[in-house]
């Protein structure tokens, strides 16, 4: 979270409700952060991808930490990297000392995972709409 605060990321986070800060603000008649909040609108397809991305990823990340104790956990939204134009985007997964570092390459997201206390734990996904494909281990 405190990268996407340093990268202004935020303005991009949806709350529980599926609301990002700007329809909030406007709810609330705080009609001189809209120039600030504003992020651009995605269109049914991007939507689209996006939600099949976050269901894959929900699926990877419940695979890769099933070992661990459960934890209460929000990932974050794979289109907040397209929409703040990130290279990549970093979530450390509390219990596993590492996490998830995501990127978007050719249309596709490239998830890598590790945890610091495994050795050769790194795995490297490639997620698409259709799935979730495991292209590398080991490292790390």
């Amino acid at each position: 979270m405190d990268e996407l605060i340093r990268r202004g990321a935020w303005r991009s986070l949806r709350n529980a409700e599926g609301d990002r800060p700007i329809v909030i603000a406007l709810k609330r008649n705080h009609q001189h952060l809209a120039d600030a909040l504003t992020v651009r609108d995605l269109s049914d397809n991007q939507l689209r991808k996006f939600a099949a991305w976050d269901k894959h990823l929900s699926e990877l990340i419940q695979e890769r930490t099933e070992s661990l104790e459960p934890v209460k956990i929000r990932p974050i939204p794979s289109e907040i990297i397209a929409l703040e134009t990130l290279d990549n985007l970093y979530f450390g997964y509390p219990g596993m000392y590492g996490g998830f570092s995501m990127s978007i390459f050719k249309g596709r997201l490239l998830v890598e995972s590790w945890s610091r206390v495994v050795d050769g734990s790194g795995q490297a996904h490639v997620i698409t709409e259709s799935g979730c494909v495991l292209v590398e281990e080991g490292f790390v």
